[in-house]
């Protein structure tokens, strides 16, 4: 049967057309016209397609002579027409895995396209229910890489890319958790946008609220400059007035001393006519008490109420004489 399944392009030079049945959004699209019946009976839609095929032996013609590490096979039961296509290509990957069960069961298919491995000098390695793993004899070092199945030890990653079961589950768990997230960006989109827009009413405020300060500090401003123009005016307006007022002072100073000098000249000439005049008081004292005496001594003529009544006008002399000096004296120190 897979004989019968061999197509042309598994035969024939290159550029060869091939028919393709692809069974969109699945990865089960397949070359074999009956696994592609099967999947329409199963009620998947299936495009008939023509594409140009390319074989195994010109691509490992295309890769040189550098070492292939790895190489993967994978059309969906066509395996056994695409290993024919390797032809007499000398060139050995040094791992190939294929699919070895038919697709969308657990049916192994393997028996008929292994043997062509087999005779290339590759030696069954693992399977893990799906894929055979094959390693090239002369790399025998890494079939203890596959030893045991992928474990928690490998610390392996799912690509996004599966179609088992258990992967379903985790990209259910994730599309949940991305359609959580898409909720949380959406509330936070929200509250961003309302955040910017009282932001804006904000700045709206700030921007009133820091015209209004500016209008006021233009206004302080041409106040201030009003007073310190004031300020200078009436500094400069004290500063004449300071120094009218010290030419002024300067001037009643000097006139201070003239008058000074003018008082105690003044002073003295008063001092000296007081004192030439009590002088001439303290004379005219002795004179008339000389005279009473004489006058006791030479006449015993003289009536005792004369005698009383010279005392009497020597007394009034020398109380008149008192009081003039007395006047002089206030006259001098209210001058002074």
């Amino acid at each position: 049967s897979a004989r019968r399944r061999l197509q042309p392009w598994c035969q024939g030079d290159e550029g060869d057309l091939l028919t393709f049945f692809e069974i969109p959004d699945t990865g089960i699209s397949t070359a074999d016209p009956q696994i592609a019946q099967q999947h329409r009976e199963r009620g998947f839609v299936v495009r008939e397609i023509t594409v140009p095929s390319v074989r195994l032996s010109s691509i490992f013609k295309s890769c040189g002579k550098q070492d292939i590490h790895w190489m993967k096979i994978d059309v969906e039961g066509f395996e056994w027409n695409a290993l024919t296509s390797w032809g007499k290509a000398t060139a050995r990957p040094w791992i190939v895995v294929v699919e070895s069960t038919l697709p969308m069961t657990q049916i192994e298919s393997h028996r008929q396209w292994e043997p062509m491995l087999l005779r290339r000098g590759y030696t069954p390695a693992y399977f893990d229910g799906l894929n055979r793993y094959y390693v090239f004899n002369k790399h025998p070092d890494l079939l203890s890489a596959f030893s045991s199945g992928p474990n928690v030890f490998d610390g392996f990653t799912f690509n996004g890319t599966g179609s088992v079961a258990f992967w379903a589950t985790v990209e259910q768990r994730y599309k949940s958790k991305l359609t959580d997230s898409a909720t949380n960006l959406l509330a936070a989109s929200g509250e961003i946008e309302d955040l910017k827009r009282n932001l804006t009413a904000r700045e709206a405020d700030l921007g009133a609220q820091l015209r209004e300060y500016s209008a006021q500090l233009d206004a302080r401003k041409d106040q201030l400059l009003l007073l310190e123009q004031v300020r200078a005016q009436r500094e400069e307006a004290f500063s004449a007035q300071s120094n009218q007022q010290a030419q002024q002072k300067e001037v009643l100073l000097r006139q201070l001393v003239a008058m000074e000098h003018e008082t105690a000249a003044k002073f003295v000439e008063w001092q000296q006519k007081a004192d030439s005049e009590r002088e001439q008081l303290h004379h005219r004292y002795f004179e008339r008490e000389r005279e009473l005496e004489l006058r006791q001594l030479s006449s015993q003529e003289v009536s005792t109420s004369q005698i009383d009544e010279l005392r009497k006008q020597l007394l009034a002399a020398r109380y008149d004489s008192s009081r003039e000096l007395d006047a002089l004296r206030r006259e001098a120190q209210q001058r002074e």
